[in-house]
């Protein structure tokens, strides 16, 4: 890390492209965040422009489905529940619906992501959970049935939508051939 207050990411341009290409959701998170402290090519607006016709909901998906069930069986093994991975797993379930929900990459903010939340005793308990968080406490919490029968529940319907979900798009390979001479051209001159 440059500095300890700030989480800077980056990557080849050439990694970039095909990081793009495979809806890779930490670049698109990235991508779409609302913190920018830097930027001095139009690479990023150019791929904002692009993504609703690149990006496919079925790899970003079952990305954040891997994610959250990984977590859970891990989660479930343990004798002491970590609030935190609740949150990891709760995070990467909410950005998949927000996808479903919205045809849209989901924002990188927690709490933008409860909106999608119907169920108002999963909403309190989510945001019981970030509180303690937020507090700054490193906390241990009871195993939270609400949540888990909400977190089996969604994986279930996520994994379902996923196996159905159309994934067809156009290829952009000559759109994305065409930005990357574009943004090397834009930094070498």
């Amino acid at each position: 890390m440059v500095d300890p207050k700030l989480d800077v990411v980056g990557w080849e341009l050439t990694k970039t492209l095909r990081l793009f290409r495979k809806s890779n959701p930490s670049l698109l998170e990235w991508l779409n965040s609302k913190h920018v402290y830097f930027l001095n090519t139009c690479l990023v607006e150019k791929l904002k422009l692009m993504q609703d016709s690149v990006i496919s909901q079925v790899p970003y998906i079952n990305h954040h489905l891997n994610l959250a069930k990984r977590n859970f069986n891990e989660l479930k093994k343990k004798k002491e529940w970590r609030g935190k991975v609740y949150l990891y797993i709760l995070r990467s379930i909410l950005s998949a619906k927000w996808l479903q929900i919205h045809r849209q990459i989901p924002p990188v903010d927690f709490t933008e992501l409860l909106s999608i939340l119907e169920n108002a005793l999963v909403k309190r308990e989510v945001k019981d959970l970030l509180w303690k968080k937020q507090s700054g406490e490193q906390y241990l919490t009871e195993k939270n049935m609400i949540l888990n029968d909400f977190i089996e529940q969604e994986i279930e319907l996520l994994a379902s939508y996923a196996k159905f979900a159309s994934q067809k798009l156009d290829d952009p390979t000559k759109e994305l051939n065409e930005l990357f001479q574009v943004t090397l051209k834009e930094v070498w001159e």
